[in-house]
This record gives C-alpha cells, sequence and structure tokens, in this order.
C-alpha cells in the first residue's frame, strides 16, 4: 500500500489508531452502491486501524448508510478510513470506483467481515 501525505497519515493514526492488519475483500461487500462500482473492491487490500479491530471485539453495530440514507445492521463490521480506502482503490486503478467515492472518503467505510480476509500485521490470520 501507498503512504498517504504525512500530515493526513499523522491525523488517521490520531484519530483511529495505527495499522495493525490488512483486510482484503474476496467478495462483492453488500452496499447501496451500483454492482459495477461494488465488484471493483473484490482483491483490494485495505489497511485495519486500532479502532476496527475494538469494534470487531464488541461484535454487531447500527450505522447510517449514507447512500441509502436508511439504518443498516452489521454483525462482524470491519471500518476502514474512507481516505485510505480510496487510495487502495486508486493505486490499484480502480478509477471508476475512486470517482464514485472519493465524495465520501472523509468518513469510514464500513464493511462485514465475510467479504474478506483479515491478516494481521505480524502474519497471523485472523480470519473471522
Amino acid at each position: 500500500m501507498r503512504d498517504l501525505p504525512p500530515d493526513i497519515s499523522r491525523e488517521l493514526t490520531a484519530l483511529y489508531g495505527r495499522v495493525l492488519a490488512t483486510f482484503t475483500l474476496n467478495q462483492v461487500p453488500a452496499s447501496a452502491a451500483p454492482m459495477s462500482i461494488r465488484e471493483q473492491w473484490v482483491g483490494i487490500t485495505l489497511p485495519v486501524r486500532e479502532h476496527a479491530l475494538a469494534q470487531l471485539a464488541f461484535g454487531q453495530i447500527k450505522y447510517f448508510d449514507f447512500l441509502s440514507f436508511n439504518e443498516r445492521s452489521n454483525p462482524d463490521p470491519v471500518s476502514i478510513s474512507g481516505y485510505e480506502a480510496v487510495d487502495a482503490l486508486d493505486e490499484a486503478g480502480r478509477d471508476e470506483a475512486v470517482d464514485f467515492w472519493i465524495p465520501y472518503s472523509e468518513g469510514e467505510f464500513t464493511f462485514r467481515g465475510y467479504e474478506g480476509k483479515l491478516i494481521s500485521l505480524e502474519g497471523n490470520d485472523t480470519s473471522l
């Protein structure tokens, strides 16, 4: 993964903690986004910060889906900084998805644990 500009990286670390793991999507994530956009997540590896791992420990969360304007529930949330998620799409050349998601990049993107594989940076598989 590329490094974000130092000021953004420092701010993300202050807000969400250090990157402790990666999450690689191996299936099309559930979302209100068009299928052609959701399909572009498959194969993308995202950084997972301390904050996201703490969420996993507490289990199900409720959140507001900013695309459908509905409250949703996620039983095994994996939250990723929007900046880092869009950066990963950009690095992979998924330009259509980057253009779609960049207006939402100031928030968090929440995936379901079963949509990918979570691996600690120490190399331990932490599959959900």
